[in-house]
């Protein structure tokens, strides 16, 4: 009985290490998440900007 006792405290600190370890990787998943987010839209900014400027480019040139 007391090496059942034993092994079942050795699964319930893994278990409770495992947790923590879980819950750290869903926290970075969605500090990830959110990254990507703002970097996504970032670069969608940025494509708009571009796409104008080229658009800008070739009125300017349509009219030289």
């Amino acid at each position: 009985m007391l090496i059942f006792a034993h092994e079942y405290k050795r699964l319930v600190h893994e278990y409770k290490r495992l947790s923590r370890e879980y819950k750290r990787l869903i926290h970075e998943y969605q500090r990830l998440a959110d990254e990507y987010k703002k970097l996504f839209h970032e670069y969608q900014r940025l494509s708009r900007e571009y796409k104008r400027l080229i658009h800008e480019y070739q009125r300017l040139a349509d009219e030289y």
